[in-house]
């Protein structure tokens, strides 16, 4: 039978609405139970549905049946109820067909049950009072946000396969358990946490990283090459191998315990903030760098930067920056790297120098002292300790109290052969043209040579009585024995 025109058009709108009715796959229903120890008597949250128009059912302890219909953009539901009359602990259950996100923040959740809703993506629950929580077979979740749950001591997330974003920041005391398979995670925020010294080797699509305050002494970001930002402060890192990082944009690694870093390899970066280490070289590149805070370490002028393109620098104050602990009378101390510098004024500028004993007194140049370029020589002992005070225009905030010095220092009369300890404990040097020689008398340990620039040309173990002897050419040196750093002048 042939259908006349007004007919056919009617068929066709039929048509089209059960085909836009049945665009959207039915989704299973879905529950979500959680209890809460009612120290908060309004309990709010929402639900994001899989699909829009999803009516969200809501039971509360106190009889109260909640309903909210997904709106079409967000897919978005949202409620907010007040508990009174009702002895606590409170069961809140939430049916929906299908589930895509859960949040609730600060509402005295103790426990969640999830496994009415394994197509869950995200749930978000910080600073809550959980205990504990199953997150078994939740495969398809993709963010979980459980940052300031301090009752929280146990994380299982070996079935988040496909989890981008982990946030357990300020949970003292939780150690997440299978993190290493989580390999698809872009985002781990562990700030404030007890995630130390963590094994990250297998999340090879990291980006973001925050694992400051965690007591991390050692960590190992060679396999971690999409990493774009780095959160490593107040930590108690003593070396940082970041060479692999070439997308690094951000690095925080301030309040470390830091001698040395070499961040030659990291072009990209914008960001950087060293400070509060004890670094005595820094190496970087100013190619794109435009903030840069490298105070608070023992960095001489010859090792801050110049401004370039920075618009954030902050290079002061500095500790005292190493010299040798000894001179002999007649040789010389060699800071010619300290003579002059360009920092943050438009041309070099000349650095002026200043001898101060361990009263406050200044030496007299010329009677006690001779300074041609930076380079000193002494023409007498003497018993008090001496240290170098740094003025220059180059780096104009490096005055008065944020004042640059040197650290304390020895002038002895000659000796010969291999230079005398501070203390039974410390190294024996002996520098002749061209050759380091060192000696222990206590026990073994590793030796480390590092040049100005901060390279490390020399890495072995020295034992006791057995002097290392090591071929250098001239100039100054910075030598790392057991973790003590010694300056030393190769003549």
């Amino acid at each position: 039978m042939l259908m006349d025109q007004k007919h056919y058009s009617a068929f066709l709108s039929i048509l089209l609405v059960l085909c836009c009715f049945t665009s959207q796959p039915v989704q299973a229903q879905s529950k979500l139970t959680y209890v809460a120890d009612g120290s908060v008597p309004i309990q709010s949250f929402s639900v994001r549905t899989i699909n829009p128009n999803t009516t969200v059912t809501v039971k509360f302890p106190d009889g109260i049946v909640a309903e909210a219909v997904s709106d079409n953009d967000y897919r978005l539901t949202k409620f907010a109820h007040r508990i009174k009359d009702v002895p606590a602990p409170w069961t809140i259950e939430i049916t929906v067909e299908g589930i895509a996100s859960f949040a609730s923040q600060q509402t005295g959740i103790t426990k969640v049950d999830l496994t009415g809703c394994k197509e869950i993506k995200r749930l978000t629950l910080p600073y809550q009072n959980l205990e504990s929580i199953n997150l078994s077979g939740l495969e398809e979740m993709e963010e979980l946000y459980l940052h300031g749950n301090t009752k929280l001591k146990a994380l299982d997330v070996t079935d988040l396969t496909e989890l981008k974003i982990l946030n357990i920041s300020n949970t003292e005391g939780l150690i997440p358990e299978g993190l290493n398979r989580c390999t698809a995670l872009n985002y781990l925020y562990a700030y404030n946490s007890s995630l130390s010294n963590p094994d990250l080797s297998a999340l090879t699509e990291l980006q973001v990283l925050d694992l400051t305050n965690t007591k991390t002494s050692s960590i190992d970001l060679s396999k971690n090459t999409k990493l774009q930002s780095v959160e490593l402060t107040d930590n108690l890192l003593t070396d940082a191998n970041l060479s692999t990082l070439k997308d690094l944009i951000k690095l925080n690694i301030n309040g470390n315990k830091l001698q040395h870093i070499d961040l030659s390899q990291n072009a990209k970066l914008v960001e950087l903030n060293v400070s509060n280490n004890q670094l005595q070289t820094l190496n970087i590149v100013l190619d794109s760098l435009t903030s840069l805070d490298c105070g608070a370490n023992r960095l001489p002028i010859s090792q801050l930067p110049m401004r370039g393109n920075l618009s954030t620098y902050i290079y002061w104050p500095q500790k005292d920056f190493m010299v040798a602990q000894q001179v002999e009378v007649g040789k010389p101390l060699d800071l010619s790297q300290e003579a002059e510098a360009t920092g943050v004024a438009q041309s070099k500028k000349k650095t002026d120098f200043f001898v101060y004993d361990s009263e406050g007194n200044m030496l007299s140049e010329g009677d006690d002292y001779t300074c041609t370029n930076g380079i000193f020589t002494f023409s007498k002992a003497f018993d008090k300790a001496l240290r170098i005070k740094i003025k220059t225009a180059a780096f104009p905030k490096l005055k008065d109290k944020a004042a640059l010095y040197s650290t304390y220092f020895k002038v002895v009369s000659p000796t010969t052969g291999v230079s005398s300890p501070t203390t039974a404990k410390d190294p024996y040097f002996s520098t002749t043209p061209g050759h380091l020689t060192i000696a222990l008398t206590d026990k073994s340990a590793s030796v480390r040579i590092y040049q100005l620039n901060g390279k490390c040309t020399t890495k072995t173990t020295i034992e006791p009585n057995s002097p290392l002897s090591v071929a250098l050419s001239q100039g100054v040196y910075l030598v790392v024995i057991g973790g003590k750093s010694f300056k030393v002048i190769i003549p």
